[in-house]
This record gives C-alpha cells, sequence and structure tokens, in this order.
C-alpha cells in the first residue's frame, strides 16, 4: 500500500493538532542566538557600558556641586556676618 500525499501530510509526528507543521526547538533559537551588527562603533560601545554607570557618575557630579554649594553658602553667611559687624561699627560712629 503506497501512502498519498494526505497520508504523509497528517502524520502524527510531523503536525500538531491545528494541522500545522511541528517545529523543533532549534528552529525557534535560531533568531535570538543571531549576531547583532553593530552600524557604528560609538553605538556599540555604549550598549557594552554599564548601563547604571552614566547614572552613577551623574550622581558624583551632583553630590561635588551640591558640596561645593554648600560651602560657597558657608563662605557668603561669614562675609555677610562680618558686614553687618562692620555696618553695626559705621553707625555707631556717625551717631
Amino acid at each position: 500500500m503506497n501512502p498519498t500525499f494526505k497520508d504523509i501530510t497528517n502524520s502524527d509526528d510531523c503536525t500538531s493538532d491545528d494541522g500545522k507543521r511541528k517545529r523543533d526547538d532549534k528552529e525557534e533559537n535560531v533568531f535570538i542566538k543571531s549576531k547583532k551588527t553593530y552600524r557604528s562603533p560609538e553605538k556599540k560601545a555604549m550598549e557594552k557600558s554599564d548601563p547604571n554607570e552614566e547614572l552613577r557618575e551623574m550622581l558624583r557630579t551632583l553630590l561635588m556641586d551640591n558640596k561645593n554649594k554648600a560651602n560657597e553658602m558657608v563662605e557668603l553667611k561669614e562675609m555677610m556676618g562680618s558686614m553687618i559687624v562692620e555696618m553695626k561699627e559705621i553707625r555707631k560712629e556717625n551717631n
């Protein structure tokens, strides 16, 4: 008895329940395993670097700026204090 085309296509080992061809696990991973081709070296270098490193660097910069601003505020307060003392002395001299 020779198998017909219909018999071959409907065999259980080749088709799934909905009549579509079964795929091996190897076939599904073809696109996942494909190597990415980069168009520019900057993009490649950027993707390889740690994405959190940029955020850490920004945070370090902000913290240093904050410290600098705090030091400036202390200096300004000291200057204002000395100016207030000078102004009081000048007022005493004028009165």
